[in-house]
């Protein structure tokens, strides 16, 4: 018996993602601005369109487009000298309040310095007595109405944000009560001619000094160690994600049983990685540690926390010839497949030339023309810095002069980079964009994650774009190249010293090692490159994916 449309549209998932709407039968992430940074910006909200059609997909993309929020927002503060409002809580209120003995008894000290008469001091005395007796019958009648003047003042004057329906706010007002009756005790004490000192002003909840704080741990974290603009976004979203987890935004509430909880939250929640989760715990720690070291803590609660391992992540294994001929004989290069987010041509010759050459993605992606070039009769590329290179070299070896492989040559290369010269650009793959970060492969990277688990139909999480790089190390193994012309090749530092004598050999050398690589089993003479004539298609159908992505699923089997 068929199900009723009631009942089929009730088995669906609920999609409650915050901030992810769907625009016109695509998903978008979209997010008001908070107030204080709304007039600097030219719309009210912040909106993004996503690449996924899937919800899950999409769901995954959401929490990126959250950190690029967050950014922007950060950015915009940084820039207009803002700080985060800081909200008050219930153990903020007492810290709080405790300012107001220190500030009237600090009050008192500059004004008798300025010099005051027998019967000024009578006056002041009485006056003081008055309001001692106001302070006393208010702290004993609970009489809260008494002391929201001076709540609201102290709120304004710290820059702090609490609602007079929060209850934090009564909490507030209760302490300010015996505040207040504190104060002027001890001020009628001290012009009773008792020794009274002033005590040192508590640091405001939130404010600069406020290091307990996650936001104000992250500043001065910021300020000591300089941390490079994608480490200081990671640790951003590591705390937004401890914040939201626990509950709670100071160090000093962190217990050992919420950070294991924790923990457990990014692995089986979030399902992030080994070594996603290593590395928010570790960038969390290191935040901590710098407070410790510098007197502004007194212990790190990540210390004793164990981290995973990260073996799962950190793991990543060749690439077989069957998997490979499943990359090309793909919709890419069985239907000239083009898409935007792949950057139309460079989804053709990235995962080509990551397999013959052994080069990193970034070190493709980056490429410029002028880096393609004819030296001692062969075809090269030379993977070098530039002005506007985003390479950031691990070692001197990475920057080298790599042939190009016949296969290459043989899918059209020599014809690919003749037309990019024809049309005037002035990179190998001009649709590629930097991102934030200043990575031309960053788009690339998670569109191929997607086109390689859902179109090809390879979902391992040891097999990714590196793995054609590993691919390249095993096969020329194989294929008889010596471990250090592999290492030149490759741009690896030599394991060991005596690795490092005999680097820098000649284009010839190189060619002949180049020509030796070949992968057995593996047939790409289907694949050959033409000028596009515009009519490609840029994305896949939903239902030719799953049909795709099933006849992928069916030959692995």
């Amino acid at each position: 018996m068929p199900h009723s449309s009631k009942s089929s549209s009730s088995s669906k998932p609920k999609r409650t993602v915050p901030y992810l709407v769907r625009v016109n039968g695509a998903w978008a992430f979209r997010r008001r601005y908070p107030l204080d940074v709304r007039q600097y910006v030219d719309t009210e909200s912040f909106f993004k369109r996503l690449e996924s059609r899937d919800f899950l997909a999409a769901k995954r993309e959401a929490e990126d487009a959250l950190g690029d929020f967050n950014n922007v927002v950060d950015n915009i503060r940084a820039e207009r000298g803002l700080r985060r409002p800081y909200r008050l809580t219930d153990a903020d209120a007492a810290r709080l309040a405790a300012r107001v003995p220190a500030m009237v008894l600090a009050m008192d000290e500059v004004d008798r310095q300025r010099g005051i008469s027998r019967e000024e001091l009578a006056a002041y005395r009485s006056q003081v007595n008055n309001h001692l007796q106001v302070a006393a019958d208010a702290a004993l009648t609970l009489d809260r109405e008494a002391v929201e003047p001076l709540a609201n003042l102290l709120l304004e004057q710290e820059g702090l944000r609490l609602s007079p329906v929060a209850p934090a706010y009564d909490t507030l007002l209760r302490h300010l009560l015996e505040s207040q009756r504190q104060a002027m005790a001890l001020l009628a004490q001290r012009l009773q001619g008792h020794t009274v000192p002033t005590p040192p002003l508590p640091i405001v909840p939130g404010g600069e000094d406020d290091c307990d704080v996650f936001d104000r741990a992250l500043e001065h974290w910021q300020k000591e160690r300089a941390p490079a603009a994608k480490t200081l976004d990671e640790t951003r979203l590591a705390f937004k994600r401890l914040r939201q987890f626990s509950g709670v935004s100071r160090i000093s509430q962190l217990s050992p049983r919420v950070l294991v909880a924790f923990r457990a939250h990014l692995r089986d929640k979030l399902q992030l990685k080994s070594g996603s989760v290593k590395k928010t715990l570790s960038l969390l720690s290191a935040v901590v540690a710098q407070l410790v070291e510098d007197s502004l803590a007194e212990a790190n609660p990540f210390a004793g926390i164990r981290k995973p391992k990260g073996n799962d992540a950190n793991r990543v294994e060749s690439l077989s010839p069957e998997q490979l001929s499943r990359i090309f004989t793909s919709p890419v290069y069985a239907e000239r497949l083009r898409p935007v987010r792949g950057g139309g041509e460079a989804a053709f010759w990235l995962p080509l030339m990551a397999l013959y050459t052994g080069a990193r993605l970034e070190e493709l992606g980056q490429l410029r023309l002028c880096d393609v070039e004819v030296s001692s009769g062969a075809l090269v590329l030379h993977i070098r810095e530039g002005e506007d290179q985003a390479l950031s070299v691990k070692n001197e070896q990475s920057l080298r002069t790599v042939p190009v492989h016949p296969v290459l040559l043989a899918c059209g290369f020599d014809d690919y980079v003749r037309w990019c010269q024809q049309k005037g650009f002035t990179r190998l793959f001009p649709m590629l964009k930097q991102d934030k970060y200043g990575k031309w492969t960053a788009g690339f990277s998670r569109w191929w994650g997607r086109y390689f688990d859902e179109v090809v139909g390879i979902d391992d999480a040891a097999l990714n774009f590196h793995s054609l790089r590993h691919t390249f190390k095993q096969v020329a193994r194989a294929c008889g190249v010596s471990d250090s012309l592999i290492d030149e090749l490759q741009g690896h530092a030599p394991a060991s010293v005596g690795g490092s004598y005999g680097r820098g050999q000649p284009i010839e050398v190189l060619g002949a090692a180049m020509r030796k690589f070949t992968v057995t089993g593996l047939d790409v003479t289907h694949v050959r490159w033409t000028p596009p004539t515009g009519k490609e298609p840029k994305r896949l159908a939903r239902a030719r994916k799953a049909i795709t992505n099933a006849a992928a699923q069916s030959s692995h089997a």
